[in-house]
């Protein structure tokens, strides 16, 4: 039986998917997500971690950088997309999902159980009611948990569940003997490789779209400065300027001389495209998350070496969480002032709680310590929450290089930001 608050949750998130239409399906390290349509769009997160856990949210809250997708989600979006949520159930006992989609006479379920070692999927289809296989798997998941060739309860319940679908087709499995590190590592690898190909391909383009006009730009301005007599078109490499019949020489050469303007206009648009794909190249090589991020069933040993200790200033804390990498919060708006002026360097990370008032706080890594960049942001996040009487609250924090925060002239302490990123504390 599922306890009062999750059944009084349950019936809210019915109500609010159904017929929702699927729009996209996609994934990150922490959740498969399903973007949902009905006169709104919003975000269904399940979660790939050791507990169940169904999110409705109404904005996207992760960052786009991070998404990658795997043969699963793939299947997962060939079958699921287009179709209608009609019903989600959640088995407390197993630690189930089932998601109940269908559309006319197609009819998809997927199935998220959640065991020790993180979490499995099952999508079938052809599937009758919930209720029934849900009551049959209850009843019959003991024994064949203890059966030969059943490793884990899990793989048992999948053994159950293919005998009470009968003939559906099972499409995608993801068991648990897998090295979940290891999977992750390669993938978001994979997809940062393709990012920066893709970066360097974009740059090649618009760095010769801007010696194309450069050149462009010249032969005008020459032909311009030696009173060039026009015809009916004239045409320098590649921009074309098409003149009326019967219009006058001073005419001729103020259209030329329009077009010379569009042609500085598109240069100076290119440049500063130019200038923003570089920013975003050394952004995403200056803070390796997608190499580094571990799913959140992934334990790290260095994770056990990890101890916060605090040291009290005038106007500034200094909290040593590993070896190598200094963590320094101010206590007021002097010590957010010093940290962020005097102290700090353009590579150093800067941490604040998001949508709350905080203290500021900046972490300078040592040689190899980035790795460690999630572990760190969960202890100075209890920190700062403390500091700020929040330590029974879920807050997320916003962290970024200091490079992109500026501070706001005549308002100590206060900063504007260029670029940030959202984390959601796993404690």
């Amino acid at each position: 039986m599922l306890s009062d608050s999750l059944s009084q949750s349950l019936i809210v998130l019915n109500q609010n998917l159904k017929n929702c239409l699927i729009k996209q399906v996609f994934s990150y390290p922490h959740y498969l997500v399903l973007a949902l349509h009905q006169g709104r769009k919003r975000y269904l997160y399940l979660s790939r971690g050791k507990s169940a856990a169904a999110i409705l949210l109404d904005n996207e809250k992760l960052e786009r950088i991070t998404r990658h997708d795997d043969k699963y989600v793939h299947v997962f979006r060939s079958f699921l997309k287009g179709l209608f949520v009609k019903q989600i159930t959640i088995d407390e006992n197993l630690g189930m999902i089932a998601l109940v989609c269908e559309k006319g006479q197609c009819r998809s379920v997927l199935h998220l159980f959640y065991k020790s070692e993180g979490v499995y999927f099952l999508l079938s289809s052809g599937l009758a009611d919930s209720s029934k296989y849900l009551a049959s798997w209850h009843g019959n998941l003991e024994e064949f948990s203890t059966s030969k060739g059943a490793e884990t309860a899990a793989q048992a319940a999948i053994m159950e569940l293919n005998k009470i679908s009968g003939k559906c087709q099972k499409l995608s499995i993801e068991m648990s003997n897998l090295s979940y590190g290891q999977m992750w590592d390669k993938l978001l690898a994979r997809q940062t490789v393709r990012k920066e190909k893709k970066i360097v391909l974009k740059k090649d383009k618009i760095k010769n779209d801007i010696a194309d006009l450069r050149g462009a730009i010249e032969k005008m301005e020459e032909a311009l400065r030696d009173n060039m007599e026009f015809g009916e078109i004239y045409e320098c490499l590649g921009h074309r300027v098409k003149f009326p019949r019967q219009i006058t020489e001073w005419k001729k050469r103020e259209m030329v001389f329009n077009k010379l303007k569009a042609l500085k206009r598109g240069k100076a648009i290119q440049e500063k495209r130019f200038d923003a794909i570089e920013s975003h190249e050394d952004n995403l090589k200056a803070v390796p998350i997608v190499r580094s991020w571990n799913p959140v069933w992934h334990v790290k040993a260095a994770k056990k070496e990890s101890s916060v200790t605090e040291t009290l200033g005038d106007d500034v804390i200094e909290v040593n969480s590993f070896k190598n990498t200094i963590v320094k919060i101010g206590k007021n708006e002097n010590g957010n002032d010093f940290l962020l002026t005097s102290w700090s360097k353009s590579n150093d990370l800067w941490v604040h709680l998001h949508d709350y008032p905080s203290a500021h706080a900046v972490i300078r890594f040592g040689d190899s310590n980035r790795e460690q960049l999630f572990d760190l942001l969960d202890d100075v996040a209890r920190v700062l929450k403390r500091f700020a009487g929040l330590t029974h609250e879920k807050v997320s924090v916003i962290y970024t290089e200091r490079r992109w925060v500026k501070p706001i002239k005549g308002n100590k302490g206060k900063v504007k930001l260029s670029k940030f990123h959202l984390y959601l504390p796993r404690k």
